[in-house]
């Protein structure tokens, strides 16, 4: 991937991603699509699970080619 990458997890997995250069952002990094994705499903996720949450994590452009 040449330019950022983003993902949304539940915040219990965030640890995982970590190590691959994937960092929580808040909201004032995220497009507009993430921000309404985590107003909407982190209402419902919330109320399903108790405690957890989704989160956008992002990680910048490493240079890297996978695969090349």
């Amino acid at each position: 991937e040449r330019g950022p990458l983003f993902l949304t997890c539940r915040d219990t997995m965030t640890g995982f991603y970590e190590p691959f250069g994937f960092r929580r952002v808040g909201s004032g990094e995220m497009t507009p699509y993430f921000r309404r994705l985590i107003r909407i499903f982190g209402t419902v996720v919330r109320l399903i699970h108790a405690g957890s949450g989704p989160v956008v994590m992002k990680r910048e452009n490493q240079g890297q080619t996978v695969g090349k």
